[in-house]
């Protein structure tokens, strides 16, 4: 199954990309998408796979990864080669049990006992379903400012934090940030782990219709046990309808309903056909008790049952004979 790592494309927009060098850049990429990353953010770094994955040397990029770690982008240890991209869980969400369950295996194969608190901690503080709990509730956990390998390299000079950027309520077209959020929550916990380019046609998608209308098309492919294309196929139907709202849905629902019972029941209304309906339907009905007969009308019917056993038992006889002239 093919892996994807999520890269916005406001990357190129960020001030911090901006102010890297070509070969920082490539390496910050390679840092955030090479094959070895893992959902919770923590991996196994290999200089030597870097070299080649890059076409860089090894001195250009071990002066990009320091540079990383002093503008606290990410965090490394040299004794377990390991490396914790700070605010990576911030925009790979984990809000889908399934991918939750992934980072529980992903945390006990961390070798760097503070990047794994630190993960639990994120995680815990973004709300997502793990499991894991710290080993020790009484251990500091790592400050992001700085390495955990404090042995090889000095503690860098506090600088002044920059004011955080207000996140935006809405995105482009009107789409609240909310909206947004559960929109792709009901994605991931149908589907798993949500690629760039569904997050892209869901954002899309959110832009033409109501939030809940495109987690209505969602719930009725997981109903149906569809792919996402299906729910993509309800959408195409609605906006072709003009249908962009809940309210919109439940009216063209109540409409189709309407429809069936026409092609059903014709022009009648349902009800009424009820009323025609024999008396023995009834759920109330009682059937009448059966009037005496005389001695002549039994004995006449006496007669016509003897007459009908008797046609019966010949003409198994004659069934029989056929069945032995056959065998012969």
């Amino acid at each position: 199954m093919a892996i994807y790592r999520q890269v916005q494309t406001s990357i190129w927009a960020d001030n911090w990309v901006g102010s890297l060098s070509p070969e920082e850049k490539l390496v910050w990429i390679y840092v955030m998408t090479n094959s070895r990353t893992r959902q919770c953010g923590v991996y196994e770094f290999a200089m030597r796979y870097a070299v080649v994955d890059t076409g860089l040397t090894e001195q250009a990029i071990e002066s990009a990864m320091e540079k990383f770690q002093t503008d606290r982008k990410l965090l490394l240890s040299k004794s377990n080669d390991e490396i914790l991209i700070i605010n990576w869980l911030k925009y790979n969400s984990a809000r889908s049990p399934k991918v939750a369950a992934v980072i529980d295996k992903e945390i006990a194969d961390i070798k760097t006992k503070e990047f794994a608190d630190a993960v639990i901690d994120e995680c815990h503080k973004l709300k997502y379903p793990i499991k894991k709990i710290k080993a020790s509730e009484d251990t500091v956990s790592i400050p992001y400012a700085y390495s955990i390998d404090t042995g090889s390299q000095e503690e860098p000079e506090p600088e002044q934090q920059p004011e955080p950027e207000q996140q935006p309520t809405e995105e482009a077209g009107g789409v609240g940030a909310d909206d947004l959020t559960d929109i792709f929550q009901a994605w991931e916990n149908v589907w798993g782990t949500m690629s760039p380019l569904t997050q892209e046609k869901l954002r899309d998608w959110a832009k033409d219709f109501e939030h809940k209308t495109v987690i209505e098309a969602i719930s009725r492919a997981d109903a149906n046990n569809k792919a996402f294309s299906y729910a993509e196929g309800i959408l195409r139907r609605w906006d072709k309808s003009g249908i962009h709202t809940m309210a919109q849905v439940v009216l063209d629902d109540q409409k189709h309903e309407a429809a069936v019972q026409q092609r059903q029941y014709g022009n009648k209304p349902r009800k009424q056909l009820l009323t025609n309906q024999p008396a023995w339907a009834d759920p109330n009905y009682k059937s009448k008790p059966a009037e005496p007969t005389d001695s002549a009308t039994r004995a006449k019917l006496e007669a016509e049952m003897a007459k009908l056993r008797a046609n019966r038992e010949k003409r198994h006889e004659e069934q029989k004979k056929r069945r032995e002239e056959n065998a012969k």
